[in-house]
Parts: C-alpha cells; structure tokens; sequence
C-alpha cells in the first residue's frame, strides 16, 4: 500500500484528496456527528430519557401522595364514625341522669328501696352539691341497718335503679355486740347535667342533655 504524504495534499481542495484520506475524514466527521448526538441523547438537559425519568419519578409522588390521601380519608371516616358513637353513648349515660324534677324524686326511690329489702333507715338526706364543668355532683348521706343479706340486695337494687347512683365511702359495723344486724353507712352520689354549659359548647343548642 502507498503511503501519503500529508504534506503535500490540497485540503482545500477536498475533491483532490485520495480516496483513503476521504474515508478517514468521513470516518471522523460520523464520529463528530454520533458523538454530539449521544452527548444530547444522554447528557444533555431536556434529554427524552432524562425527561421520561423525570415523569416516572413524578407520576411514583404521585401515587404515594394519592395514597397518603387515601389512608387519611379512611382515618377521617373511622374518626367520624368513632364520634358518632360516642357521642350516642353519651347521650344514652345522659338520659340516665335525674332532671331537676326527678331529683326530688330519686330521694324518695332509694328510700324506698331500702324499706322493701326490710332495711330500717336512720339517716338519708343530701349533703353539698358539687359542681363540675359539665355535671353537678349530688352527694346523698345514707345510714341504713339490716342482715349482710338484706344489705346486698340493697345496694343491687340501688344500682339497678333507672337513673344513676353510684355508692362509695361506706362503713359496715355490727349495730351492737349482741345483734346480727349491720349498720352501714355510705355516700351515693348521683349527677346532675348542666345543661347551660353544654350550650354554650354546642352552638346549635343540640346538647343532648335532659333538662
């Protein structure tokens, strides 16, 4: 094979140039031209691949922020759900609370219990009322006397009563050495709701509370 003189050839002549010396620049010029094309291809800012990355990585937050969303709604609907239920209990424990009427009345109910389990009362009135935010404490002084039978069923028939009483502080004693019988002193509190506030609380006036 000749060799070329590169001295001697006429680059600006390019038609003149041997046909070896041809190829080789067309050779360069294809490299030039494949190189630029994949600097675009995959260096390059706004590159098709870099933007189908971008939209994958986009369309992934996508997704997860539509989850997240999802997961709190379903929280929201449980939560709501778990309100409403509670506040049904609510409403179900205040309707058991004694109105002012009935208050009076609940004197008369628990004494009454106590002489139909033959139990002889010796005391039963209300001591200080206590007040709360939401309820009014109505403390009852209650000195009653009779068998641990009697007694028993006493405080059953107490706790069965259609408004709530709550017993608590008691003292049982022998009435005397000589007696079988029990002396049994206690406070039983019932409450009363205060209405005034739950409206202010509640706006629309639905306090649910007995008045």
């Amino acid at each position: 094979m000749a060799s070329i003189d590169f001295n001697n050839l006429n680059f600006q002549n390019p038609g003149s140039l041997p046909l070896p010396v041809k190829m080789l620049a067309m050779v360069l010029v294809f490299a030039l031209v494949l190189g630029v094309f994949a600097y675009f291809i995959f260096y390059a800012d706004g590159s098709p691949w870099e933007e189908q990355e971008n939209l994958a990585l986009k369309e992934e937050q996508l997704k997860k922020e539509f989850a997240e969303k999802a997961q709190r709604a379903n929280n929201i609907e449980a939560y709501e759900e778990q309100k409403r239920k509670l506040q049904s209990m609510i409403q179900d424990q205040l309707k058991m609370l004694p109105n002012s009427n009935e208050v009076a009345q609940l004197l008369s109910d628990i004494s009454k219990t106590a002489t139909d389990n033959g139990l002889k009362i010796e005391k039963i009135q209300w001591a200080s009322e206590i007040r709360r935010e939401m309820y009014t404490e109505l403390p009852m002084n209650i000195v009653i006397v009779g068998d641990y039978d009697k007694i028993g069923n006493f405080t059953a028939d107490v706790a069965n009563l259609s408004r709530i009483v709550v017993i608590e502080e008691f003292v049982i004693d022998h009435q005397s050495n000589n007696s079988e019988n029990l002396k049994m002193s206690m406070t039983a509190k019932t409450y009363r709701y205060n209405s005034e506030n739950a409206n202010k609380a509640n706006p629309q006036g639905q306090s649910g509370g007995r008045r």
